[in-house]
């Protein structure tokens, strides 16, 4: 059933996972057959049972490296009921019960103004539970890039790939920019399906496997060009890699560092998070997998809502780049800068298999979701989705 989280209702639930040992999360006992089992399989090809418990074990299953705090910021609560809340589509009504249990939601959290009125764990989940948001972390990437650029790192966002990535100076990524890897329009071919097993994006793991992220840019050097640069878009997690090497060659810090120092901070998490590793010690996979806890993916959408303002009140990132994240790409109006885009007012950071972070500028509202759908993009769970944050985020008041 779905609940309401007030602090009372946490602490006793946070009592009974210390006294009875927790459930199969990654700060409790977790069944070693099961881990092994997770280890041995990519994460695209788990089974729906595995993969229910498995998206909140990232950092018992992976090599990852944490994301630390400085400080928290609280969310004001005005928790509202939503048991008689439904939406409709294709003619048919879904109630707010059925579309949790559904839609396999994991957790759930709205922001209005600023402020949390809703929030629902499934369980065994709970408010400290960190769960993969896989291409989630894209988006926080376009912020890091944003700040680093403004810091002076990087020179500029139409600087070739090829200035900090010499490697691909003989390759199609030759003219490739910043610019086209965060419109994801290289122009390079690259295959993203992730129930093909034989897809660039499924062999990410074996690209990496023995030389990290050296061994990924010695495959993607050898892709052929399908147009040039700015001119097709092809939605590539590889690239994004890249982006994030670029990154880190460039401020001689790892992602995980930036993160903790300029945005985890920023935003007032109140709890680690850890990115996922190419290998142990090795570079954070930019374009996937960060395990946070719904509250710290909601506090990243009402960081964006709020103009990029820390916990001070103070802008961070300026207005310029914040308007190119919303910007359409040239190729493609429902795309902007690693930020989908809904319509002219609602942006949203996205993950398969159903993880979301959705901002809805006009009405003031943030819904962040952590979900573990049966696919990793079928139409039937997206469209239900995103009727249902539209539906939200359009009621006028609480």
């Amino acid at each position: 059933m779905p609940k309401l989280c007030d602090s009372l209702i946490y602490r006793w639930w946070l009592l009974l996972l210390l006294t009875t040992g927790g459930p199969l999360l990654a700060e409790g006992p977790v069944d070693e057959r099961l881990l092994d089992r997770l280890r041995g399989t990519d994460a695209l090809f788990w089974s729906p049972e595995d993969r229910r418990i498995g998206l909140s074990l990232l950092e018992k299953i992976k090599p990852t490296r944490e994301i630390k705090p400085a400080h928290g910021r609280e969310l004001k609560s005005e928790l509202k009921n939503f048991s008689e809340f439904a939406y409709k589509l294709e003619g048919q009504d879904f109630s707010f019960k059925n579309h949790l249990e559904s839609q396999q939601v994991a957790g759930l959290m709205i922001l209005r103004s600023g402020r949390l009125v809703y929030e629902y764990h499934a369980d065994p989940f709970h408010g400290r539970t960190r769960w993969n948001g896989f291409s989630i972390a894209k988006s926080a990437l376009a912020l890091l890039v944003g700040l680093t650029i403004q810091s002076g790192k990087i020179e500029s966002i139409d600087t070739p790939v090829s200035v900090y990535l010499p490697e691909f100076e003989t390759s199609a990524y030759a003219e490739v920019t910043i610019r086209d890897l965060m419109h994801m329009s290289s122009g390079v071919a690259w295959s993203e399906d992730y129930a093909d097993p034989e897809s660039d994006v499924a062999r990410l793991s074996e690209f990496t496997a023995e030389r990290g992220i050296l061994g990924l840019i010695e495959h993607m050097g050898k892709l052929p060009a399908k147009g040039p640069p700015g001119s097709i878009y092809n939605y590539n997690t590889g690239e994004i890699y890249l982006l994030g090497s670029i990154l880190s060659r460039a401020t001689g810090q790892t992602l995980s560092e930036l993160m903790s120092q300029r945005l985890w901070n920023a935003i007032g998490a109140n709890e680690s998070a850890y990115w996922m590793l190419n290998a142990t010690d090795g570079l954070e996979t930019a374009g996937c997998c960060i395990a946070a806890t719904l509250e710290a993916h909601a506090k990243l959408g009402q960081f964006v809502l709020e103009m990029a303002s820390d916990a001070e009140g103070d802008q961070i990132l300026s207005s310029e780049w914040l308007e190119f994240m919303r910007t359409p790409s040239p190729q493609n109006e429902r795309y902007g800068a690693l930020w989908f885009r809904d319509g002219t007012d609602a942006i949203f950071a996205a993950g398969i298999f159903g993880q979301l972070i959705y901002i809805d500028f006009s009405r003031e509202t943030v819904i962040a979701l952590h979900s573990h759908w049966n696919d990793a993009l079928s139409a039937d769970y997206l469209s239900r989705r995103n009727a249902f944050v539209r539906a939200i985020s359009s009621i006028e008041s609480f």
